[in-house]
């Protein structure tokens, strides 16, 4: 019985004592240097029974670490593995897509098994491939008739599959002293027992949360990752699991036939998931780049953590936060574009400017003709240009505008902008609403005047709040005309009063504000409302113009339409002496009959 004892203990010396010198070797080599390899779990085929499926996987993996750790590579755990392929939305962990399953974990290498059931007996394929090519590097068959035995045959098998595809050299036999019995994992109480002839060695199973620590036992090495199974002797031993970046687990545990021995390691940092407004904006950790969102469950040490954007298609803006040990967290950044400049101007043979809609990385940007900001990295320009479609690839430049210039082909459906008009801004159309002119102000009292010298037009109104005749008040609105006397001035001018879908596509910028000059509420800076003591000059809020810099479109007096509304002509805009804010609105429409001289209605022209 000593001697059985003494040659198990020489045999299993040996064999640790050959892989060490194995590895020695490989190690020169360099291979595996930096690799990350992957131990798929296994897939069965139909009718086959396995009791511990996941076991085979483990002493695969188990053998694989031991091997390629020396080598500088690293084994990827299970826990670790499962976690990723949640996080990334990975289903396939067998099968046919274990390709990209080990592409979805970012691994190098991958190890994949089946085990088929052939006239009774087991057999286990074991495939190893390299990732990016998805190329077959070895191949190794083992058959047994028993679970049990064909598990027995999993690591050598591994071994032997993982020395060829990997190209690791062959351990070299060494000498070796007579073992001691620490060797043998063998603490001073159960020394006794053998020298008294007690039981012999058994085989234990070491596993902790999460895998792949090192487990040393009474002081010596034993496992170079976890899960593992070793042979030792039974009785009290002190185990210690020790992982990088985990506090190390201390136990003192009696081990007998079978014992499974279990620790759950504490991290010493925490999990970071990184989440933007849109995917693939490049984020940084303490100022190292980690990758494009969403950034998955992210080691990071715990502590005072600086997490920020780091793109430069978007601003750059961040958090701190201080990560716990073992804390999961997630943190959204808000992704702003950078900006850059961007005008299309679109004209047709005859040198007219078109107008048309511009759309930016398929969405609509604005009209041809304007200054848009786009994000600074789009991609393409489309317009549609009468039933053909211009595309253009772009390259923009951030705090610069680029122009581009189309020429559209000979009979193109666009409506041209009118030519430029003293006194009055060009309104670009909408969809209801063409291209049109409108007088920047309302016509002014010097303005009729002139229109009442020629013969052309028949004096306002006069009374407490009309400007007509009154000194001071030339460059006020006229007021106290009735629609046909507005409407005469305005064809003495070759002008017309606007429709009502024009006025207020331009006061409310095509629709895009509920003010001329935004959605904010007026002050006393941008519109005359307030007052109720008469009008003020026009022209005298500039901060109430809209984008093109037509002014007083809310405030001062109503302005006639040319369309009817309810029992009379329809007035739009706001009026010195109507507090209520609700009537400065873009939609305040109000119905008053053809003559009308109580002071509250101007008019300007359109064309």
């Amino acid at each position: 019985m000593h001697a059985f004892k003494s040659l198990v203990s020489v045999r299993i010396t040996a064999f640790v004592l050959t892989v060490l010198a194995g590895s020695s070797f490989a190690q020169k080599a360099g291979l595996l240097e930096g690799k990350k390899i992957a131990v798929l779990e296994f897939s069965v085929g139909a009718g086959v029974k396995l009791q511990a499926r996941e076991l085979l996987a483990d002493e695969c993996r188990g053998a694989l670490a031991d091997l390629a750790s020396p080598e500088g590579a690293l084994v990827v755990t299970r826990q670790n593995m499962l976690e990723v392929l949640k996080a990334t939305g990975g289903k396939c962990v067998e099968g046919e897509c274990e390709v990209e399953t080990a592409r979805n974990l970012g691994v190098d290498l991958f190890v994949t098994g089946t085990v088929t059931q052939i006239d009774g007996e087991l057999l286990l394929s074991l495939m190893t491939y390299e990732t990016r090519k998805a190329q077959l590097l070895g191949q190794k068959r083992v058959s047994a008739t028993r679970e049990k035995a064909l598990m027995e045959l999993v690591r050598p098998a591994t071994e032997e599959l993982a020395r060829k595809a990997f190209r690791i050299a062959a351990p070299r036999p060494v000498s070796a002293p007579p073992p001691s019995p620490v060797e043998l994992g063998v603490g001073r109480e159960s020394n006794k027992e053998l020298a008294a002839g007690g039981n012999g060695p058994v085989l234990a199973r070491f596993e902790s949360e999460p895998e792949g620590a090192a487990v040393k036992l009474d002081g010596q090495s034993l496992c170079v990752t976890t899960p593992c199974s070793r042979l030792i002797a039974q009785g009290r031993h002190e185990v210690v699991f020790e992982l990088e970046r985990h506090a190390a687990a201390r136990l003192t545990t009696v081990v007998s036939t079978g014992a499974v021995v279990r620790a759950s390691l504490q991290p010493d940092f925490g999990w970071l998931t990184i989440t933007t407004d849109v995917p693939g904006v490049g984020v940084a950790v303490e100022g190292r780049t980690v990758g494009t969102t969403p950034v998955i469950a992210r080691e990071t040490t715990a502590g005072p953590v600086d997490v920020d954007i780091d793109d430069r298609c978007f601003s750059p803006t961040g958090e701190k936060i201080t990560l716990k040990n073992g804390e999961r967290r997630t943190i959204h950044l808000r992704a702003s574009p950078r900006l850059a400049g961007l005008r299309v101007d679109a004209v047709d043979t005859r040198g007219r400017v078109l107008v048309t809609k511009v759309q930016v990385d398929g969405r609509d940007a604005g009209e041809t003709g304007q200054s848009l900001n786009v994000p600074l990295c789009s991609t393409e320009v489309a317009v549609q240009l009468g039933d053909r479609e211009w595309k253009q690839v772009l390259k923009l430049q951030e705090k610069a505008v680029t122009v581009i210039t189309l020429t559209a082909p000979p009979g193109t459906s666009v409506d041209p902008l009118p030519a430029p008009v003293k006194g009055m801004a060009v309104v670009r159309g909408g969809q209801r609403v063409k291209p049109f002119l409108l007088d920047v102000t309302e016509v002014t009292v010097a303005a009729y005047a002139e229109c009442v010298a020629t013969g052309e037009c028949t004096p306002p109104g006069t009374g407490k709040y009309c400007n007509w005749e009154v000194t001071g008040r030339e460059q006020h609105p006229v007021n106290c005309v009735d629609w046909s006397q507005a409407d005469a001035y305005c064809q003495a001018q070759d002008k017309r009063l606007p429709e009502s879908s024009e006025w207020a596509h331009a006061a409310s910028n095509g629709g895009k504000t509920k003010f001329p000059w935004g959605n904010t509420f007026p002050g006393l800076r941008r519109a005359r409302w307030s007052s109720t003591v008469g009008t003020s000059r026009v022209g005298g809020y500039p901060a109430g113009a809209n984008e093109t810099g037509i002014l007083d479109l809310a405030g001062n007096v109503y302005e006639w339409m040319a369309n009817d509304y309810g029992a009379g002509k329809e007035v739009r805009g706001g009026s010195w002496n109507i507090v209520a804010p609700a009537y400065l609105g873009v939609s305040s429409r109000v119905s008053f009959p053809v003559s009308a001289r109580d002071g509250v209605i101007g008019f300007r022209c359109a064309r």
